[in-house]
């Protein structure tokens, strides 16, 4: 007998590797809402499968998720540690552990959605709450200070001080514009993770002008003019200074754009 969704998602009795298999098949319950309580598997009784065994793991990882759908990434590592390090039959156990790290956790990632938040290193367990997360980078927009009237005067150090009426250049003044610019720079790393996590960033309820075809296009745009920006401000003189102040994933973010 195979069970239901409403019973493989509450605690019960341990189930076999064949009931389990049969419960993820594509023609039985399998979906990406199912849900599997943790006690439903023994630790030691999944068997080497490339498809039913990630999706029986992401269905632990959904019940393990937060009220908002998410999943931190030390929760995935735990995860695939408790349940799937005995399938490796290596002598060192340091390489089977790897093994099955860089077997299994890219098949379980395939059934879960990253989050856009470059700082999160997190997965959320639905599309939905993806696309919830996106909007909210989105809504924030760029992180610019109450004072300065443009995006552009933040990367630029004349408009800068302009726009604080401060007459000369201090190093207290340029130690405050540039923690201005990294926070600036760590908001565009967002809006460039959101098009590079978000398979269909058409879902995400956004307007943008009429001149772009989509939603992405148009975020990949924003980024590129402010990257091309600092390149030539900011980040001519003291790109180190900004990439201290910045956060190391928003830097690696932007990396391939020359931050």
């Amino acid at each position: 007998m195979t069970l239901g969704p409403a019973e493989l998602e509450q605690s019960g009795p341990e189930l076999s590797w064949s009931r389990l298999r049969k419960s993820v098949k594509d023609d039985i319950h399998w979906s990406d809402e199912l849900v599997i309580h943790p006690d439903r598997v023994p630790a030691d009784r999944l068997k080497s499968s490339h498809k039913y065994t990630p999706r029986i793991i992401a269905g632990i990882l959904r019940h393990k998720a937060t009220d908002y759908d998410l999943v931190p990434d030390s929760t995935i590592t735990d995860t695939i540690d408790e349940y799937l390090c005995s399938l490796h039959d290596r002598l060192n156990e340091h390489a089977g552990r790897q093994y099955i790290h860089e077997t299994y956790r890219p098949l379980i990632e395939d059934h879960l959605y990253e989050s856009p938040s470059p700082d999160s290193n997190a997965y959320f367990t639905t599309e939905a709450a993806q696309i919830d997360a996106a909007e909210a980078i989105l809504e924030r927009r760029l992180e610019v200070p109450d004072y300065i009237e443009s995006p552009k005067d933040v990367l630029d150090v004349d408009r800068w001080h302009r726009s604080l009426n401060i007459a000369g250049k201090t190093d207290g003044s340029i130690d405050q514009w540039l923690d201005n610019v990294a926070v600036f720079m760590e908001s565009v790393a967002a809006l460039k993770s959101v098009v590079t996590t978000v398979t269909e960033t058409y879902r995400i309820p956004a307007e943008y002008p009429e001149t772009y075809t989509d939603l992405g296009q148009y975020i990949i745009s924003l980024k590129n003019a402010y990257c091309r920006q600092y390149l030539t401000t900011a980040g001519m003189k003291y790109p180190t200074a900004v990439r201290t102040r910045m956060s190391e994933a928003c830097v690696d973010v932007l990396a391939a754009d020359g931050i």
